[in-house]
């Protein structure tokens, strides 16, 4: 149902690391949402970190 998002405007930001949510489901989500900016976070895995933080603020003060 990802297809639903393809005219949306959308972020999403994934730490390299990360063991959890690996790097391959969002670039698959990304190749179906092309309104999507991915972002990779290259020190991150999947806990706060100062590189995921920062890109989520700018992220979301890009949609405010």
């Amino acid at each position: 149902g990802a297809g639903a998002l393809r005219d949306l405007r959308g972020v999403l930001i994934n730490g390299r690391f990360d063991l959890q949510t690996p790097l391959g489901g969002a670039w698959e989500l990304r190749k179906v949402w092309p309104q999507a900016e991915l972002v990779v976070v290259d020190d991150a895995g999947h806990g706060v970190n100062p590189g995921l933080t920062r890109e989520l603020v700018r992220a979301t003060d890009r949609f405010r």
